[in-house]
């Protein structure tokens, strides 16, 4: 359209003023709706609100579009260029258009809202599924890593989380938590990068709940396990065994418990199996490392001797060695063998043509050389023998030189040959005797093992077998030794199953002593709440400590059974600890919770809430346990009401004391009785449901002119009273039964002629105005001038409204007073008795001053009169009197019956008043004197909790859905326990202090 309109323009060569203007406001405006919406959802994605910032881009129609086609829309043509160059975009007042950045930033919105999309609609598919916390969690997880600008996400993660942390701190404690739920937690507070804050200690806490549920189902893991491990095993599948048999330890880690031992023999194949490819494998690595180091030996060109050796120990292990490396080790080992053999040929063909030549000259030489050759020998043989220490070869070379004249005669031996024998000597004599220690010790360790060594004595002996192998020459020894070690490992297999009995009897009296103590969350809770039970428990747990002590000490030595024994004091420990704590905490509980902590006096109400509060905060468990929480929950429930007694005598009723008080000056009493109508109605505010809450309305209604329902001060019931002209009136008998009213001005003059009320509209009149009466003087006067009894009684309750001492709650019982009094009056004018007794009542219905009672009679009786006796009640009673109509008795009639019909207030004022006496009673304030301690069962009274001498008291209960304030009385220090409404844990026991 704006194209249209600048085309148009261009065209007219001359634009239009008027319509320039008009072309200018419409583009102003399309610009500046652009222009807001696109600042909209920039301001929301400075805030990282991306999807709001979409929102609005989607909401506002195709807004990234127009933005794109507004900010090309100066370029579009060469006559809008023109046009919008030359009339448009003024350069005083320059037109700002979305940019291109503008455009991109809208686009972008869109796109990350489509990214979000996806993971919105899953969370609020989440949420309306009511889905697991986790499921939600792992959503809001992924939002907040698309979406990291905005804060709402972390925030939702901190609620969830916060939610989570609350359902698990209810499993504690709970019997009715299930395993999984427990492990599901557990697993959660370990595993879990937590935003919301975690209490400290929760982890530890719902491990020791879960601990003994694993233990618990120990076998059934067990079971479910093996049942695996037997299929693997079928299949042979090692990756798996390897699994299961690391979920098999995870059981043990877990619950402490082992498995039953046919269950333990059952899947020993699989391990065994398992152990054997192990060590298979293991042999397999070794021997291939042997392979690799002879390759390497063969690398390098090492000898023959290196290479033979190599070889053979490959040979030796039991294993093919590779073709290839057997073939060039033995080709290198040959090679080396033929260079060998080529060079002693050829030394030996040297020596034998040396040997020829020398043979001759040396001939001579040869005898006494091959002598000494033979000496030289000898002693280096025997020196070698003697260092080696082998000294039976060195004893039967020493025999053979001596037993040799030609080396061992004076004369032929020499000084190294003498020195040789010598040492011989001594190291025949060293050999001798380490035989004869070692056929001892032979003797003393057998006398040990015939004797079933301990544990740590087959340890020395093993060590002291050991010992003896390396110093053993003798094949009879080494023999010896063996046999040693066979009875040595019959007494450690005997001494593996005195071991074990051990452990199991120490299992065994360790079952035994808890037998009859189950797990404190399975105790009731009348036990858990018993002190001497949790130290006869932790008594017994001592015991258990102690026995598995000493069985520790009797097995030393033995890893399996230290190892069970350790894993089984670990868990009495943990249990011991337990115990403690719980001990400790019911200690502090319940002398936090004695009679003489609860009880304790009070000097404000506000201590009582706070120490209640404290007390379940810190052992509503114990309270729980103790069958109280409710009755102290009940009793917590009563701090609004207690709060209000304490604000209203603190605060409320100085301030309505001060206004009812005020007298004299009518703007300071406006004042005062805003200041209580303002204090009444915060009162009201803050305490909706007060125990002074009907006394309270009452005060409302009374002080407050603007209420729906106003109850009527005393001066306002009397200027009602007033308007009706109904006192100072006097009667005038005259003859026929007839009479009139007068009213005088004044006693000088008595004349009841003068000032005649004729008619109704005379009785608002001035006296002194009044017409004088239309009767013969003397003629038809029968009697004296008398006072009206009605008038009188209606002046009497004038007068006393006008007192200023009258209590605004007494003009209820005047205003009854009266009405029961024309009700019964034998002697008045009975049409004159019926309208005052009708506009009596009608003042005190507009008054609000009605009884509650009376108000259901009272209505019945005006709608009688409206239906039945409305003639009677709006005729000229005054002219009646003297002037009868046609159908007097008639109205005369229904005037009495009205007045029969009346309902009888009598009742009703006394009850009113006594209602009075209680509303102002009710209205007084209250002090608090002590605390009432919760009921005790079988018991029919309760007592405070310090002394209060005997007399009416007050306390607070809920009756009827409302807090009321109840008297009852304390005698010697009791109270009775069966008042209705009361609540049954501690409660503030009142005295009314006030006025």
């Amino acid at each position: 359209m704006i194209r249209e309109a600048i085309e148009a323009q261009a065209r007219a060569g001359a634009p239009d003023d008027v319509a320039l203007e008009s072309l200018r406001n419409d583009i102003a405006q399309m610009i500046d709706s652009i222009t807001k919406a696109i600042e909209r959802a920039r301001e929301f994605s400075l805030r990282g609100l991306v999807s709001e910032a979409a929102s609005v881009v989607e909401d506002f129609p195709d807004l990234a579009r127009q933005a794109d086609a507004l900010a090309a829309f100066p370029r579009s043509s060469p006559t809008v260029s023109r046009f919008w160059a030359q009339y448009i975009d003024d350069a005083a007042e320059p037109v700002l258009l979305p940019s291109t950045e503008d455009v991109d930033m809208l686009a972008g919105f869109v796109d990350h809202a489509t990214r979000l999309r996806p993971l919105l609609d899953a969370l609020r598919l989440a949420a309306l599924r009511r889905e697991p916390l986790t499921n939600r969690l792992t959503i809001l997880k992924k939002l907040r890593e698309t979406d990291q600008r905005n804060r709402m996400w972390l925030d939702q993660i901190d609620a969830l989380e916060k939610e989570w942390v609350k359902r698990i701190s209810e499993m504690r404690g709970d019997a009715a938590a299930s395993r999984d739920d427990l492990e599901e937690a557990f697993t959660a507070l370990s595993t879990r990068e937590w935003v919301a804050p975690v209490p400290r200690g929760l982890k530890d806490e719902i491990y020791a709940q879960l601990k003994p549920l694993r233990a618990s189902v120990a076998g059934e893991r067990y079971d479910e396990i093996a049942t695996k491990i037997h299929d693997a095993a079928a299949l042979m599948d090692r990756n798996e065994l390897e699994q299961l048999e690391a979920a098999w330890a995870l059981v043990y880690h877990e619950t402490g418990r082992m498995p039953d031992q046919s269950l333990q023999d059952a899947v020993a194949p699989a391990f065994e199996w398992m152990a054997r490819i192990a060590a298979d494998e293991a042999a397999q690595s070794e021997f291939d490392g042997l392979v690799d180091q002879l390759e390497r030996a063969l690398n390098a060109g090492s000898s023959a001797v290196d290479i033979e050796r190599r070889l053979a120990i490959l040979r030796d292990n039991g294993r093919s060695v590779p073709d290839g490396v057997r073939a060039r080790a033995q080709g290198w080992i040959d090679a080396q063998r033929e260079r060998a053999r080529r060079r002693h040929r050829i030394i030996l063909v040297a020596s034998i043509a040396a040997a020829a030549v020398t043979l001759t000259a040396g001939g001579l030489a040869i005898n006494a050389f091959t002598r000494a050759k033979e000496r030289d020998d000898a002693i280096a043989a025997l020196t070698a023998l003697v260092e080696k220490g082998d000294s039976p070869a060195a004893r039967a070379l020493g025999a053979e030189i001596r037993a040799r004249p030609d080396l061992s005669s004076p004369e032929k031996l020499t000084p190294e040959l003498s020195a040789v024998l010598v040492r011989e000597a001594a190291l025949a004599v060293e050999w001798d005797a380490q035989r004869l220690a070692l056929l001892s010790e032979f003797a003393e360790i057998q006398r040990a093992l015939d004797d079933h060594p301990s544990r740590v004595r087959l340890k020395a002996i093993s060590d002291q077998l050991q010992q003896m192998r390396a110093r053993a020459r003798l094949a009879q020894e080494s023999a010896a030794i063996e046999k040693l070690a066979s009875l040595h490992a019959d007494r450690a297999i005997e001494r593996d199953g005195a071991d074990a009995k051990v452990g199991d009897e120490a299992f065994a009296s360790c079952d035994a002593l808890l037998r009859e103590w189950p797990l404190p969350d399975r105790w009731t809770p009348a036990q858990q709440c018993d002190l001497a039970r949790w130290e006869a428990y932790i008594a017994v747990l001592d015991r258990v400590k102690g026995a598995l002590q000493r069985a520790g000490l009797d097995v030393a030595g033995s890893d399996v059974q230290e190892s069970r024994l350790k894993l089984k004091g670990e868990g009495a420990d943990a249990r011991i600890a337990e115990a403690q704590s719980r001990r400790s905490e019911l200690a502090d509980a319940l002398a936090a919770l004695a009679p003489s902590k609860v009880g304790a006096g009070v000097s404000v109400e506000s201590e009582l809430p706070e120490r209640l509060k404290t007390m379940l905060a810190l052992h509503g468990a114990t309270l729980a346990r103790l069958g109280k929480l409710g009755a102290f929950e009940s009793s917590q429930a009563c701090t609004p009401a207690w709060s209000s007694i304490q604000s209203w005598r603190d605060e409320v009723k100085p301030v309505v004391d001060l206004a009812l008080g005020r007298r004299g000056d009518a703007d300071a009493v406006t004042i005062a009785n805003a200041n209580a109508l303002q204090a009444l109605q915060g009162f009201l505010a803050r305490f909706p449901e007060t125990p002074y809450q009907s006394r309270v309305a009452e005060l409302i209604r009374r002080i407050d002119p603007a209420a729906s329902q106003p109850i009527w001060a005393p001066g306002i019931l009397r200027a009602a009273l007033v308007d009706f002209f109904y006192s100072d009136i006097e009667e005038v008998p005259i003859a026929g039964g007839d009479r009139f009213f007068y009213r005088r001005s004044s006693d000088v003059d008595r004349d009841p002629l003068h000032r005649a009320i004729e008619n109704l509209a005379d009785l608002a009149m001035n006296p002194d105005r009044l017409n004088a009466m239309l009767l013969k003087p003397g003629e038809r006067i029968v009697g004296t001038t008398r006072k009206s009894e009605i008038s009188s009684a209606w002046r009497q309750l004038e007068t006393t409204l006008g007192t200023p001492s009258v209590d605004a709650g007494e003009a209820q019982g005047l205003m009854l007073d009266l009405l029961e009094r024309l009700r019964t009056m034998p002697s008045s004018d009975v049409l004159w008795r019926a309208r005052a007794l009708r506009d009596l009542a009608t003042v005190l219905r507009q008054s609000g001053q009605v009884p509650a009672a009376a108000s259901e009679p009272l209505n019945a009786w005006f709608t009688r009169c409206d239906r039945q006796w409305q003639e009677a009640l709006s005729v000229d009673w005054l002219r009646a009197t003297y002037d009868a109509p046609v159908n007097a008795r008639v109205l005369r009639g229904s005037a009495a019956a009205a007045i029969a019909d009346f309902p009888q207030l009598s009742q009703l004022a006394k009850a009113a008043e006594a209602e009075r006496l209680r509303a102002k009673e009710e209205i007084r304030t209250l002090a608090p004197i002590g605390v009432l301690m919760p009921i005790v069962l079988d018991e029919t009274s309760r007592a405070l909790g310090r002394s209060c001498p005997d007399g009416p008291v007050v306390l607070v209960g809920r009756v009827s859905n409302q807090w009321k304030f109840i008297e009852t009385v304390v005698k010697q220090n009791r109270i009775d326990a069966n008042i209705p409404g009361i609540p049954e844990g501690p409660i503030l026991v009142f005295r009314r202090t006030g006025s």
